[in-house]
């Protein structure tokens, strides 16, 4: 072997990468502002990449993306250009870099990879649904209640005997329990668990009409407007008839329950204690 042939051989993987670059690219007669124009790399990084000055361009990820979309440009093969470059830093200090020379890929090689990807691929994906499973099925990692104390009773939930009564309604300590029965465009009915009742009106704006009737007293009405506000206070039950439930706010033992129905569409509201 020349002493020639072994200062090429020597020579780093990358610097003999852009030697083929630059002479790939003069033999077409293509100038660095036509390959910037075609590739949008700028004209410095493609300098670097034909002298191998690696220490010019950002980084390996810039490097391999330059050096792939230059020679896929020229007509030479990118993916193995990268290849390449990429063995010789994963050998780097441990073997000598061979001088590159480029030939086809045979046809046997052709139909392994074609083979070997999408199963690669599809093991990829079976590992990530796996994985995904596991995640969906596996418990809630939430805290964990300490067991009640020996001498402490488990706490006591009101028994409620109706099957239609709605028990979602979430309370604060100290407030009565609402509960809604019956809820329908024209009429909705309200169960209250507490000895007695204590119905605020608020009215947010424009008027509303009101009738009312609490336990068995006569029915009396009036007119409310924006800002006004009545308190009924019953022992078993109160009803009302809003005229313009949608401006009419209701709050019941302390328990806000919003506004009363929508525009247009008169509406019946009762109130009803609940005793345990």
């Amino acid at each position: 072997m020349s002493d020639k042939d072994v200062a090429v051989n020597e020579t780093p993987v990358l610097e003999q990468i852009g030697t083929l670059l630059r002479e790939t690219r003069e033999a077409k007669e293509i100038t660095l502002d036509t390959v910037q124009e075609e590739t949008k790399i700028r004209r410095h990084y493609l300098q670097a990449l034909e002298q191998g000055k690696k220490e010019l361009l950002p980084g390996d990820v810039y490097l391999k993306g330059f050096l792939k979309n230059y020679a896929n440009f020229l007509g030479l093969p990118g993916e193995e250009l990268v290849r390449r470059y990429s063995q010789s830093q994963d050998q780097e200090n441990k073997a000598t870099p061979e001088h590159i020379s480029w030939k086809v890929p045979s046809e046997s090689n052709r139909y392994r990879r074609q083979i070997v990807v999408p199963i690669m691929l599809l093991v990829i994906l079976i590992m990530a649904g796996l994985g995904l499973t596991r995640m969906i099925k596996a418990p809630n990692s939430g805290p964990i209640s300490p067991p009640p104390a020996a001498n402490e009773p488990p706490p006591s939930l009101p028994e409620i005997s109706d099957p239609n009564i709605d028990t979602n309604q979430e309370t604060l300590p100290g407030e009565s329990i609402v509960q809604t029965v019956l809820d329908t465009p024209t009429e909705i009915v309200y169960k209250v668990s507490a000895d007695s009742l204590q119905v605020k009106l608020t009215i947010n704006s424009d008027r509303c009409w009101v009738a009312s009737r609490i336990d068995d007293s006569a029915e009396t009405s009036e007119t409310l407007t924006t800002g006004s506000s009545r308190t009924l206070s019953a022992k078993d039950k109160i009803w009302l008839r809003a005229g313009n439930p949608h401006v009419l706010d209701l709050t019941v033992n302390g328990v806000h329950l919003g506004v009363a129905g929508q525009p247009g569409q008169p509406r019946n509201i009762i109130f009803e204690c609940l005793r345990s």
